[in-house]
């Protein structure tokens, strides 16, 4: 099973080819237009089912899958969270995803990580209710522990590792947080501001059948968004047991 975030930077119908191709089961593409406006160019493969949550039509989260898995949102969902989706994912893999584009708040303890650690606190029994991995933009690093938030990043990996659940790049590459040697977001585009502010968690059952991570390269996604795609690909044994944690 394949998974891919992407923030696009807009127009993803423009840019859709790019990740589609690679028929990834789901991708979480943030910054994505809304279905109305999806209105994919010539030749580009289609979505077979997919989510969007946003505040405008202009940008939200799309949550596509390419290969037939159905997506249900949380019944629970709260929007006052923007934005860690809840959303059920069933057929040929069944588990629980929580799609994140962590954003700003008014009030800045609230901002960014802020969401995701929220999030942590809301969705604690859909997380505990099977299998839950959490894919995007967190718009977070180590790095920035010291700016005052209501759950900073270590906390919230913290949070997750207690759940048994850990990060797939990490945990592949045998680096620690804040010290990535891959960066998944240049500011302004230029390649010497770069950051790693992409992740997927994944319970610790996953870690073991990880085929295969990578970040897109600054020259190949460069031209289309200031962040590149992380992707990551596990065997097709995921997915069927229940999570562990009670």
């Amino acid at each position: 099973m394949k998974l891919i975030t992407w923030n696009c930077q807009g127009a993803y119908r423009k840019k859709a080819a790019a990740i589609a191709h690679a028929r990834p089961d789901i991708a979480i593409i943030q910054e994505c237009e809304a279905p109305e406006k999806l209105l994919f160019w010539k030749n580009t493969p289609l979505p077979t089912h997919q989510l969007w949550v946003g505040d405008g039509k202009n940008k939200g989260v799309g949550i596509f899958s390419y290969t037939g898995l159905n997506l249900q949102l949380y019944a629970h969902h709260l929007t006052s969270i923007k934005h860690c989706i809840p959303v059920r994912v069933s057929g040929r893999f069944n588990f629980n995803l929580i799609a994140i584009w962590a954003m700003g708040h008014q009030d800045r303890k609230l901002s960014y990580i802020a969401q995701v650690f929220l999030a942590l606190e809301n969705y604690r029994d859909f997380i505990r209710e099977q299998d839950t991995v959490l894919v995007g933009d967190f718009n977070s690093n180590k790095q920035w522990d010291s700016t005052p938030r209501v759950g900073n990043h270590s906390k919230v990996v913290e949070t997750l590792a207690a759940e048994n659940i850990f990060s797939i790049y990490h945990e592949y590459f045998k680096e620690q947080q804040g010290e990535e040697s891959q960066n998944t977001f240049f500011m302004y585009r230029k390649r010497d501001r770069g950051f790693h502010l992409d992740y997927c968690f994944a319970p610790r059952s996953w870690v073991d059948r990880v085929k295969s991570v990578s970040v897109g390269s600054y020259e190949e996604w460069g031209k289309l968004s200031d962040h590149t795609p992380l992707s990551v690909e596990f065997s097709e044994q995921i997915g069927a047991e229940p999570n562990s944690i009670q």
